[in-house]
């Protein structure tokens, strides 16, 4: 089984290419997924998955990031459709082509609002970790007397 350390390094060493639509895509899809699996770690009855406040501040400081790198994809993502327009490259399916660069321009605006979204969740998620950070694992209800 592929640990989500390797996946991390996989991703990492190509970084700078080769890059491919499917790979693009499903990077996306990953990125999903890892919510979703985040989801059920933290959900596990016995608490295996989020067993310390420690471990929730890492996972919060790890979501932070990925927030914080939202707008950077947002950004170049209005940036290609923007330049695919220019270049001639879309069509729309009315193939009018002022149908396209509006719809490219929805995007743009669609995503200058996720990219706001991703920022005040990027500080909501600053401030939560901030909030753990004196927390730890040692209460009295915990007999191994870990973090």
């Amino acid at each position: 089984m592929m640990t989500p350390r390797r996946m991390t390094g996989e991703l990492e060493s190509r970084l700078h290419g080769p890059h491919s639509e499917e790979h693009t895509v499903q990077t996306a899809f990953l990125a999903a997924e890892c919510v979703r699996f985040l989801n059920y770690a933290a959900g596990t009855a016995d608490s295996s998955g989020l067993p310390y406040p420690g471990t929730a501040y890492d996972v919060t400081g790890n979501l932070q990031l990925a927030a914080q790198r939202l707008p950077q994809l947002f950004d170049l993502m209005v940036a290609r459709m923007r330049a695919d327009n220019g270049d001639g490259l879309l069509a729309a399916s009315d193939r009018d082509p002022e149908t396209v660069t509006d719809l490219v321009e929805d995007f743009a605006v669609a995503l200058a609002e996720a990219d706001r979204a991703a920022g005040v969740l990027a500080a909501a998620l600053g401030r939560a970790q901030s909030a753990l950070s004196d927390v730890n694992g040692r209460g009295p209800g915990r007999e191994d007397g870990a973090l």
